[in-house]
């Protein structure tokens, strides 16, 4: 019994482990996701879009990013559980592109 509650605190918690990603942005969607582990499993990440456009994105639900991230606005996406984020879109505007900068917890 206790071992059933060990497994299933350590499948929720975080691993507590962070990385920083800098991503180039156009107007091609960028997909994030890492396939042979079954996603990104990422719990959270903050999303700061340092211009010099707005950039769209999504997380694990659509291939057309369209909730928008104003320049030098940042937004925090914590799923509380480990490993729910599984994919990433980005996209800008056509012509446009944005530097985002990632702060992930694994």
């Amino acid at each position: 019994m206790l071992t059933n509650i060990n497994d299933s605190i350590n499948q929720q918690v975080p691993a507590g482990r962070f990385e920083s990603r800098t991503l180039t942005i156009t107007d091609v969607v960028t997909l994030l996701d890492e396939k042979r582990d079954g996603g990104l499993n990422y719990t959270s990440v903050d999303i700061t879009n340092a211009g010099p456009n707005s950039v769209f994105f999504s997380i694990n639900s659509t291939d057309f990013p369209e909730a928008p991230l104003l320049v030098n606005q940042s937004i925090n996406i914590d799923f509380k559980n480990k490993g729910r984020i599984k994919k990433m879109y980005f996209r800008c505007n056509r012509g446009e592109t944005a530097t985002v900068y990632l702060y992930i917890m694994k």
